[in-house]
Parts: C-alpha cells; sequence; structure tokens
C-alpha cells in the first residue's frame, strides 16, 4: 500500500481504540490558534494538540510544569505522519514533580541569599567577550554575526559546553571555570536556543548557579526566548530574553557610536588644551605682576608705607598713654585733695566752733535761768525776813555759782581733761571705734588730730 493509504489505515485504528485519559507534566507549550505542546512522565513524552474551540473553554492557563489530566483520542497527522494525542478536556493535577524540584531549588537558594548578590553592571568599553554555549546549531553563528556586524573589534572567546542532556551541567560548569581561570574577558554569555521545558533544565542545575554566583567578572544569562525561565537568570549579573539580545547587548556601543564619541574626545581634549594655555597665560600674568610687585621700588613703597605705618600708630599710641596718664593724674590729685591735712583741719576747726557755739549757747541760756530762778528768789526775799532771806539768797548763789563752775567744760579741759571726737564730729563710743580710724581729741588751747593703733576695752 502506499504511504498515504498506511498512514491513513493506522490512523483509523488508533481512533477506534476509543478515548483516553493520561496524566501528565506539561513540558512544552506553542500557543497559535491551537493550543500545542508536550505532555511527559519520567521515561516517556507525546505531544498534543488542543482545538482553539476546547481551549477557550479551559477555566485555566496551561504552563509549563503543570502537572495536568488530559482526556481525548490518538491521532496521526497525515502529511508528516507524526502521532499526537488531539486533548478534548484537561483539568489541572498539580505541580509537575520536576517543577516541584526546580521549585524547591530556587527556594533553597532564595534562603541562602544567592540571589540577592549585588548585580554588576556590563561595561560600556568591552574589549573580549566569553561565549559558553554549545558549537552546534544556529545560535553561536548568531550571536557571531550580531557581534560581527555591530562591533567587530570586539574579540570572542568561545567556551564550548554541552547545553542539554544528564551530562550539560558538567559541561557547562567546567566551560565556566575555565573562563575564570583565563580571566581576560570584559564579560560572559552563558546560553542557548528554545527548546523544551527539560532541554533547558541543564541551566537551572544547583552546580550552574552556584559558579556563576561565583564568577569574578559579569556574567549574561541568556537561555531560550523570552518567555523561558533557568535559575541561571537570577544568578547572572543579567538577563537576556535571547542569546542574540545578550549580544545587542555587549555590542550596544558599535564602531559608530565609539567614532562619535572619539571625534567628542577630541574636541573636548582641543578645549581642554586651550582651557590649559588660557590657565597657563593667566598664571604667567600673575607671575609677572607678583614679580613686579617683589622688585626694589615696590619693596621700597612697602617699606615706606609699612614706616610711615608705624609712625602713626606709635604717636597714636603716644598720645592715647598721655591722655590715660593726665587721667589718671588728676584723678590721684581729687583723691589727695579728698585726704589733705589741711582740708581734715579745716573740717575739726567747723566743728570745733560748731561745739563752742552750741557751749555758749547752753552756758548762756543757763546763765538766763539762773537769773530768773534770782529774780524770783529776791521776790521771795522780800516776803520773807530779810535777813535771813539774804543768808539763805547768799548759800543759793554760791551753791549756783559752784555748779556752774562744775558745769564748765572748759573748766574741766583747764584740769587735763580731753573731749574725744569720731571722725563723723560724735562723742567717741570705744565700741564703735576700729583700728585706722581717725579721732579728734579737744585739749585746752586747740584739737589733737590721731590714727588708732590699738584698742584696749576695760
Amino acid at each position: 500500500m502506499t504511504v498515504s493509504r498506511f498512514v491513513s489505515v493506522t490512523n483509523n485504528a488508533l481512533q477506534n481504540f476509543g478515548q483516553a485519559v493520561v496524566i501528565g507534566e506539561i513540558s512544552e507549550i506553542k500557543t497559535y490558534s491551537h493550543l500545542y505542546f508536550k505532555l511527559k512522565d519520567e521515561t516517556a513524552a507525546v505531544d498534543c494538540l488542543m482545538f482553539a474551540s476546547v481551549l477557550n473553554r479551559l477555566s485555566f492557563i496551561p504552563k509549563i510544569g503543570m502537572k495536568v489530566v488530559v482526556v481525548g483520542k490518538s491521532s496521526i497527522y497525515l502529511k508528516t505522519g507524526q502521532f499526537k494525542l488531539i486533548a478534548e478536556k484537561m483539568i489541572v493535577a498539580g505541580a509537575g514533580k520536576i517543577m516541584e524540584e526546580l521549585l524547591a531549588l530556587k527556594e533553597k537558594l532564595q534562603k541562602e541569599g544567592v540571589f540577592e548578590a549585588i548585580k554588576r553592571p556590563i561595561p560600556k568599553w568591552i574589549n573580549k567577550v566569553g561565549i559558553i554555549t554549545s558549537k552546534e546549531g544556529h545560535v553561536l553563528h548568531d550571536m557571531l554575526t550580531v557581534l560581527n556586524k555591530r562591533n567587530p573589534g570586539i574579540e570572542v572567546v568561545v567556551y564550548p559546553c554541552q547545553v542539554q542532556g544528564s551530562e550539560a551541567p558538567a559541561t557547562i560548569v567546567n566551560a565556566l571555570n575555565t573562563a575564570f581561570r583565563d580571566n581576560f574577558c570584559d564579560v560572559l554569555i552563558v546560553g542557548r536556543g528554545g527548546g523544551s521545558f527539560e532541554d533547558l533544565l541543564p541551566f537551572s542545575d544547583e552546580s550552574v548557579v552556584r559558579t556563576i554566583i561565583n564568577s569574578p567578572m559579569p556574567i549574561i544569562s541568556a537561555v531560550g526566548h523570552e518567555p523561558d525561565v533557568a535559575l541561571s537568570d537570577f544568578a547572572a549579573d543579567l538577563r537576556a530574553p535571547t542569546p542574540t539580545a545578550a549580544a545587542d547587548i555587549v555590542s550596544s556601543y558599535t564602531v559608530e557610536m565609539m567614532q562619535k564619541d572619539l571625534d567628542s574626545y577630541a574636541l573636548l581634549l582641543g578645549d581642554l588644551v586651550y582651557k590649559k594655555l588660557d590657565d597657563l597665560k593667566a598664571v604667567l600674568e600673575k607671575t609677572e605682576i607678583k614679580l613686579k610687585s617683589f622688585g626694589p621700588e615696590s619693596l621700597l613703597n612697602l617699606k615706606s608705607s609699612y614706616l610711615n605705618s608705624l609712625n602713626e600708630k606709635i604717636t597714636r599710641l603716644i598720645f592715647d598713654r598721655l591722655t590715660f596718664s593726665k587721667a589718671q593724674t588728676d584723678s590721684f590729685l581729687h583723691l589727695l585733695q579728698d585726704h589733705d591735712p589741711k582740708f581734715k583741719l579745716n573740717s575739726f576747726e567747723l566743728t570745733i566752733n560748731e561745739l563752742e557755739k552750741r557751749l555758749e549757747f547752753t552756758v548762756n541760756d543757763e546763765v538766763a535761768n539762773t537769773v530768773k530762778r534770782i529774780d524770783n528768789a529776791m521776790l521771795s526775799m522780800e516776803r520773807a525776813s530779810f535777813h535771813q532771806n539774804m543768808i539763805n539768797a547768799d548759800k543759793k548763789i554760791e551753791t549756783i555759782k559752784e555748779k556752774l563752775i562744775s558745769l564748765n567744760p572748759l573748766l574741766v579741759l583747764k584740769r587735763g581733761y580731753s573731749v574725744t571726737l569720731d571722725k563723723k564730729g560724735k562723742s567717741a563710743d570705744i565700741n564703735t571705734l576700729k583700728i585706722n580710724d581717725e579721732i579728734k581729741s579737744l585739749v585746752v588751747g586747740g584739737q589733737i588730730l590721731s590714727v588708732i593703733t590699738k584698742i584696749e576695752k576695760d
């Protein structure tokens, strides 16, 4: 039979088996009008197709790593002979085993702080870039094409490795370590082209992630296409959506941009040279002025000006000193006048005169009173016996005379006594006097001024 006949008969036979209920993990998805995906378990995989009419009735969005139950029929596509499971229903059964392991590893590394390392910027000037990928396929060719087109001055070093399969993680780690030891690349690109979920798993291997974290140079992770995510994306300094996008990033500083910057730098350098020349010219002019300022004539002018300034300063100081001395002298003269003995004697003389007046007034008053009493006595004598009254009057007069004589302070002074007054002119009180106080003693014929040097109390 023909190939067409064989495929048709086989397809009919498969469809006659009826519906199948299959549980597995979605490992690859492509969405156009219909949904194309791959269902797998630990040992096998099957391509599946869900038509748009069924897809639109789903209550969830199928994603890679999701564990689902699919109800459908077997079918063979006549043009290619490719076997497919036509999905008529789909129910979520949970996360797939591989996805669960991947999420667990991600959580573990996050708790360790592996993904929290400070991301280094990608250098603007890149002389040498290292590419860690497979030599097979179009990925390397596409990246080299982009680099050569945008900036042919960048040197490329390829560190080949496997990008899928169980042995891929070890080869990726080995390539990374080789690049680290060489240590002459400005940046490394680690990645591969698109593929199924399982194909990208080597770039989520724990050993690969930890090696990327310890890189001495910036690393760009470029694994698969835009929707694809690998743990290397979290560990790298930058994630690129595709390998060619990574090549665009490292060659973003193109030859045209470099030439433009060189032209700009040339203009800037010219401006700096002229600016430097202007600065040097200004320094030269200042130096010339400074040299002139230190010439003999300038120095003589400075010295002359300095001497004139000193002369004015000295004259002003002398005048101020003389003025101050005169004021001090006037102050001392006033103090001397206040303590002049002549002035003190005049003051004491005034005090004595005042005392004499008071004493004279007292004596006169007492004499007037006595005369009055005598007159009264005379009147009384006229009424009494004349003789007896005369005798009594004489006695009384004698008594009053003696009393007047005894009360006369001048008479007391003549007997060798003196009157001592304090500095206020009051009778001196030993309880109020102090050492160095001035006192005045009234004696017969004048007064004596003294200074107390010692006080003795009874």
